[in-house]
This record gives structure tokens, C-alpha cells and sequence, in this order.
């Protein structure tokens, strides 16, 4: 019962802060974005990419833990999208 809740709780907090690290940087992006010549402009923009990236790279993990149940496959399409983040 403990360790269902644990492995539950760890497959679904991943994704949420990874989310929520998205949602941030997407803020700070819009808060801070000039030009796109800017290079702080481009700083954000490759920050929140990366982000987005790290993000559906957890999701797609918890997918495969969670709800389809199957065996992680390695290399993944998680892997992939990790590595491009």
C-alpha cells in the first residue's frame, strides 16, 4: 500500500513542478521578451524551450508508469525529449 502510493505520488509530482516550471519560465518569457535579436529575449525563449521539452518528457514517463502499465522501453520517446531539453 505504501510503496502504490509513493510510486503514484512520484509519477505524478514529476510532471506537476516540471509543468509548473514551464508555466514560470513561459511568464518570465513574456515578461522580459524585446526583440527577438536580443539576447535575453533568446536566453528566455531557449530556457522555456528546454522546459517544455524536460515537461513532456515526464509526462510521457508517468503515462507509461501510470496508465498504460507497460515496461519502460529504453530508449524512449522520454529520452529523446530529456536529451532535446
Amino acid at each position: 500500500m505504501y510503496s502504490d502510493l509513493i510510486y503514484a505520488l512520484s509519477n505524478v509530482l514529476s510532471p506537476s513542478f516540471a509543468g509548473l516550471a514551464v508555466l514560470l519560465s513561459a511568464f518570465a518569457l513574456l515578461r522580459y521578451w524585446g526583440k527577438p535579436q536580443d539576447k535575453f529575449s533568446r536566453i528566455w525563449l531557449c530556457f522555456t524551450l528546454g522546459m517544455g521539452f524536460w515537461f513532456l518528457g515526464e509526462l510521457i514517463w508517468a503515462v507509461y508508469a501510470l496508465f498504460l502499465g507497460v515496461e519502460i522501453p529504453y530508449p524512449s520517446i522520454a529520452d529523446v525529449l530529456w536529451l532535446v531539453g
